[in-house]
Order: structure tokens, then sequence, then C-alpha cells
């Protein structure tokens, strides 16, 4: 064969195996493609149908629902996030966060997301907001996981209304005396029937011959105390009342009073608890102290209790699945002693799980303060003195106590109170000689605090101004030290009458 020959044979097997390797690769091509055609698309585990990015104004409380779909059961969680302002003027939220957190009580406590767990299928988080009053635009993510994967939506309210103007928090003030005796009957103690809210009378003689206590929760004003029998001679019942409407509650003796209430809301409804007595009347002997209870708008329960010392009780507060419960000498949680036998309770407050009380201490004889049976403020009478209503002043607020009361040096007395172990005077009033002075040589009467309630941080003090005598018809509310609501004409009667006061957010739920 010639080398010519040679050569063409050669280009013609290189030309064969040319084209087979392009037909090789075809075919691998089409192999794959034929793979990727044939596998299925893998649907997301969650789905969001509504909007990620929300933006509300300070006064807007109803933000709009989160909607969903999941394939599997799934959480959601909330956390606080930084909201930076961009080089356009606009507000975002950052990505930096807290840890979230799948527990209702450490959610941030401007937003409110319900529910926090489900089932798979389409769902829905109601979201709630409080109006903003920080002078800043704030926002939390929602991070919702489900399957492995997570998505978030993004809630902002702004510091300002929709037309521009920053958001000023308001309250509701009520203020009431509880009736020092049940033989208070003439119309001198028409003012124990009823309460006032923001200085305007409340009057509830129709339901009651002595109000006791009083719980708010919002718009729900709560009431309890007892009611004379129209038919039977002596005898007394006791008596609730909420939003206008009163019931007996159910009894056993002839003689029944409610002295206390605590009013608890879950997402599945309003649970109420009442402290209280009955014995039968003229015997003193048979006294039963006992509480009642009331889940979910149901019939109220009525329970016994047994507490040291012969005395009604005065608090009741239910936290969580746990029920306090105080006298004159004992705290009871779940039945069970959590103060020991001590000189006095006058008031108790419950905190995140703790207990405290104040009263007297029995090895020195002077007023404190203890937090779960230890003490945390000491002698706060001697040179100062905690007497008549402001040994109810009693405020709970974080870690942060705090005791109405008065010091007194040799050159002032000061009303005011203790937040922890520091005094703030609100009243400051120099020794007289004019003879209208007490023993010590300061005035004799003067403007002192009855109650405290500490309310986003601020505090409230309800006053009572004795620099007239003990009958001084006009008394007020401070706050941060600056008159905040003058309450005219209520006629609240001696300053040693256990007068109390509540601050309440308008539009929101508080405790007093």
């Amino acid at each position: 064969m010639t080398t010519k020959a040679l050569k063409n044979r050669a280009l013609a097997a290189q030309g064969c195996l040319y084209i087979a390797a392009v037909l090789l690769l075809f075919a691998s091509c089409s192999k794959d493609a034929d793979l990727v055609e044939d596998d299925p698309v893998e649907e997301p585990a969650i789905v969001i149908t509504s909007d990620v990015q929300q933006s509300h104004f300070a006064d807007q409380t109803d933000a709009a629902a989160v909607t969903f779909t999941a394939a599997e059961t799934w959480t959601a969680s909330v956390a606080e996030v930084a909201v930076t302002k961009s080089a356009t003027k606009t507000w975002t939220a950052s990505t930096a966060t807290a840890p979230a957190t799948k527990s209702s009580a450490d959610i941030p406590a401007w937003i409110t997301v319900s529910p926090l767990s489900g089932t798979a299928g389409s769902n829905t988080l109601t979201v709630g907001l409080q109006p903003n009053d920080t002078d800043a635009d704030r926002a939390a993510k929602i991070t919702i996981e489900s399957g492995g994967e997570q998505k978030d939506v993004t809630v902002t309210q702004k510091a300002t209304t929709a037309d521009g103007q920053q958001y000023v928090k308001t309250y509701d003030v009520y203020v009431f005396e509880r009736i020092h005796s049940l033989y208070e009957t003439d119309a001198s103690y028409a003012h124990t029937r009823g309460y006032w809210k923001n200085g305007n009378f409340v009057d509830l003689s129709s339901a009651f011959d002595g109000v006791i206590d009083v719980a708010v929760r919002g718009d729900h004003v709560y009431a309890v105390g007892f009611k004379r029998s129209a038919t039977t001679s002596g005898n007394v019942h006791a008596v609730y009342w909420h939003n206008g409407t009163a019931i007996t509650l159910p009894e056993t003796l002839g003689f029944n009073i409610a002295t206390c209430i605590d009013v608890q809301t879950t997402f599945e409804g309003v649970n109420v608890y009442i402290g209280g007595s009955e014995w039968e009347p003229n015997s003193s002997s048979s006294v039963v102290y006992k509480y009642w209870v009331s889940r979910n708008n149901s019939n109220f329960v009525s329970y016994k209790v047994s507490f040291r010392g012969h005395y009604k009780p005065h608090t009741i507060r239910a936290v969580g699945n746990d029920l306090y419960i105080a006298n004159d000498w004992e705290v009871l949680k779940n039945g069970v002693s959590a103060s020991g036998y001590v000189s006095s309770v006058d008031a108790m407050e419950v905190s995140d799980g703790d207990i405290y009380w104040n009263g007297i201490d029995g090895s020195s004889h002077s007023f404190g303060v203890w937090k779960n049976g230890q003490q945390l403020l000491s002698n706060l009478d001697g040179s100062n003195y905690v007497a008549g209503d402001a040994r109810k002043g009693l405020a709970i607020y974080g870690n942060d106590v705090y005791q109405a009361g008065i010091r007194i040096t040799t050159s002032v007395l000061e009303s005011g109170y203790w937040k922890n172990n520091t005094f703030n005077a609100l009243f400051s009033y120099p020794p007289v000689s004019d003879g209208s002075s007490s023993a010590n040589g300061f005035p004799a009467h003067f403007n002192e605090i009855a109650d405290l309630a500490v309310v986003d941080g601020n505090v409230f003090a309800f006053t009572m101004d004795s620099s007239n005598g003990y009958y001084t018809r006009d008394h007020k509310v401070y706050k941060n030290g600056l008159l905040f609501q003058t309450i005219r004409e209520c006629n609240l009667g001696y300053i040693n009458n256990i007068n109390q006061f509540a601050v309440v957010p308008k539009s929101s739920t508080r405790t007093w």
C-alpha cells in the first residue's frame, strides 16, 4: 500500500472515531436530560400566603394575621429585632436578633402571637400590638419552623400615628375605699359602695352594702363584697360583680363575706378567684376561711382554706397553676404555708414565681419587706415609719421593690417611697412650732401616700392630703412625682381606712 493510501486510511479512521465520540456525547446528554425530566419537584415545607413584611402605625393594635401552609407540624418563635434607618430614609428591620423563644411568657411585651405551634395544613397566626409610646420604631421577627425549614415574617410598628403625631399613652385611674366595718350603714359610708374611675364615682349600691376589693382587666371591672339579706335578719351574703351583673356566691352558712379577688386571663377564657369567709350568725367561733373559683366563665365552686390566726384573707393571686392567699399573719401557696407564722402580713404580691410581702418583723418589731422568706428591706420605721394605708403601698416591677412610707430626720419629714433601699421623697415638711405639730415637732397632718402602682416603669402614687384634717375631700395621683389627676369630692374617710387604686393603660390588660 502506498504511503498516500495509508494516510487516507488513517484519516478515515480518525473521522470515524470523531463521529462515534460525538454520537456518544449526544446520547449521554439525552440520557441526562431524561433523568432531569424524571426527577420530582420538591415542595417547600412552609408556604407563607400573607405579607412577610408588615408595617403598622403607633396606635394600631391589630396587626394583619400571618397565614401559611405547613407540610408537617410546626412551631413559631418571636424575637425583637433592631430597626435601622437606611440611606433612603426608609426603616428596615435588622437580621441581628436575640434568640427567639417559643414561650409566650418571653415574647416582647408589646407584641402577642398566638398560637405558637400547630399541625400540618393551613394555619393562621393572630398578632396583637400594644400602642407604641417609646419615641422609636420597633420590630419583631416571627420565625415559623416545619420540616427542617424556617420562614420569617417581620412586624414593624412605627413611633408615630398615620398623621405623623407622636403617640402618647393614656391611663385610667381607679380608686376605691374598702369598707372598714360591716356595720357602717348610714349615708356617710355611701362611698364604700362603689369606686371612682378618673374622678367619677360609679355607684354599686344596688349590688353591695359594702365593696371590699376590686380588680381591673382592660375595660372590665370586677368587684367583691357583701350584701345584707333582705329576708333573713342578720344574714350577710358574699357578692361578686362584673360590669353591671352581680351574683351571690355559693354558701353553706348564714354569714358570708368576699374579701379579695384576682382575675386571670388566658387564651381559653377568664378565671376568677375570690377569697373570703363564712360563719353562723352570732357565732364567730364557727368561722370558715374559703375561696371561690370560676374557670372559663363556669359556675363558682368553693374550697376551704386553713390559716394560722383568726383573720380573713385580704389578698389572693393566681399565677400559672399556683394560687397564693394571704391573711394578716400568713401567706399560703396552694394551701401550704410559704411564709411561716409571722407577726403580720399587710400586703402580698407575686412576680415571676417569687412571693413578696410586707409587715412587722417578729424579732425586731420593725416594718420590712420579704421575698420568699428572706428580708429585703428592714427597719422601715423607727426614725422612719410606714403607717396606716402606706402599709398597703407595696409594688413590684421587674426586680425592683417599691414600698410607700415616710422618712424623718431632725430637719425634715419626707413622704414618699423606697425603691429597693433608696428613699424617693415626693413631699417634704419642715418642723413647725405653731401648736399644730405632732409629738416629734413636724406637722400632724400632711400629704401621705396611701398606695403605689408601677406601670410601664412609671411610678404612680395615690396621696391623701390630710393637711386640713382627716376629712379632706380632694385626693391626688402623682406620676413620677408630677401631678397626674385630682379626684375631687371623693369623700374618702379616715386615712387609716384601706384606700387602694389601680392605674390601667387604656386598651391593655394590667393587674393591680
